[in-house]
């Protein structure tokens, strides 16, 4: 399976300290001077660059997993605030429960007086019979409220809606 983080950087020390005494010993023949030391310095500066490689390698994926990461955070609690924001909806239209009363009221079409307007009863059948008071108090007062919301409504200014 996985080893453990300090198991991992004990490997990582001991592969540096390797390459330190391989680099030292490359730099030790190359001092030495004749015909192998060309070989040696060559041997040095390969080595140097090829480990500034694997170093910048290093520091490009160690970059790379940690911005996968961070966005791999934002989205999940992305996706945690717009499911719990879901709830929240659902939540608050459950204890609301179904809507208790309407919105406004769309104005009736006013008729004028002795036009009819077909509204009252033909002249062979019986009148209607009358409302009582209270509905007919009911009614004036969602008039009263409909105009009342018109009238608030016109009032706002065009960018008050959120």
């Amino acid at each position: 399976g996985r080893t453990s983080p300090r198991t991992e950087a004990i490997k990582g020390l001991v592969r540096e300290n390797e390459w330190v005494k391989k680099e030292a010993s490359d730099v030790k023949e190359a001092m030495r001077g004749g015909l192998d030391s060309l070989y040696y310095r060559s041997k040095v500066v390969s080595g140097r660059a090829q480990r500034l490689q694997q170093s910048q390698r290093a520091i490009d994926l160690e970059y790379q997993t940690l911005r996968l990461a961070h966005e791999q955070r934002i989205k999940s609690l992305q996706e945690a605030i717009f499911s719990d924001d879901i709830a929240d909806v659902i939540t608050q239209l459950a204890q609301a429960g179904p809507p208790q009363h309407k919105k406004g009221r769309v104005p009736a079409l006013k008729v004028l007086p002795g036009a009819g307007g077909g509204l009252k009863p033909q002249k062979g059948q019986k009148g209607s019979v009358p409302r009582p008071q209270s509905s007919r108090r009911a009614e004036e007062d969602e008039d009263r409220e409909y105009v009342r919301v018109a009238v608030s409504s016109r009032a706002r200014p065009s960018g008050a809606f959120s």
